[in-house]
């Protein structure tokens, strides 16, 4: 059986009098791709915040490694292995691309984190394309890239993505989608909140559906795709059985 490194039990947030998180729990085991999907305000930025030590709960638990993190500082969950991209890409746009990756790599020996630096950009491809440019002088795809990278400088067991492709043209999309595919080819433990939920679904092994901060769904990929209820609430399509069933359905009532 596969370590569970993340879990959250019965996790409660509140922004003042409004309840942003009701009661969540959710695992993530070792190697997973585990999707977050819902409508906007369905609570799962704040999750994702809560998870990374942004936010504090109002109760509930949060362990990694079986370590306590419901009050541990952000910096500190991030030497612990547990690292957020959070929707946005943030970056430094005056620095140049090696200075962005540095500034992921508080955590480790600075010295050896140049090397790994210009070595990460010689080896994606988007990035060695615009190797002597400033981040404020690439597209939006190209920061995604920077800002995935730039959190793997820390030496993470498990990333976070808030929301990787937002705003990027369908090809970027794909390309960022490609990057999250890869890193979990190479063992790397993911919890991912995407817009584009079928391409989501598409890389992930399990999936919660959130609405107004409470877990609706719970399963893998592939269940969501096939329950009817589901696949049009959180996806918005209907699935294929849905399909089915809806031409069967007249063919039945027919004397």
């Amino acid at each position: 059986m596969p370590e569970t490194l993340l879990r959250a039990d019965d996790l409660t947030v509140r922004y003042g009098p409004v309840t942003a998180l009701n009661g969540i729990s959710l695992h993530v085991d070792e190697g997973e791709v585990v999707a977050l999907v819902g409508a906007n305000g369905a609570g799962k930025s704040t999750l994702l915040k809560t998870l990374s030590g942004l936010i504090r709960p109002a109760g509930g638990s949060i362990t990694f490694q079986g370590k306590d993190l419901a009050r541990t500082a952000a910096h500190d969950i991030v030497k612990s292995g547990l690292v957020h991209v959070p929707e946005g890409r943030h970056v430094f746009p005056r620095f140049t691309l090696k200075e962005n990756l540095l500034a992921g790599a508080f955590t480790n020996d600075f010295k050896s984190a140049g090397k790994r630096a210009e070595e990460i950009i010689a080896g994606t491809p988007i990035l060695a394309r615009r190797a002597g440019s400033t981040a404020g002088q690439l597209s939006g795809g190209e920061q995604q890239m920077l800002v995935i990278q730039r959190a793997l400088m820390a030496d993470p067991r498990m990333i976070m993505l808030d929301e990787p492709s937002m705003g990027l043209s369908p090809v970027l999309a794909d390309e960022v989608l490609e990057l999250v595919a890869q890193l979990s080819e190479r063992g790397m433990t993911v919890l991912l909140v995407e817009q584009n939920a079928l391409g989501a679904l598409d890389i992930a092994d399990r999936v919660y559906a959130l609405a107004t901060g409470e877990v609706l769904f719970e399963g893998r990929s592939d269940d969501l795709r096939a329950n009817p209820q589901f696949a049009d609430q959180f996806l918005g399509v209907v699935s294929a059985d849905a399909e089915r069933r809806a031409h069967e359905e007249p063919e039945a009532a027919t004397p």
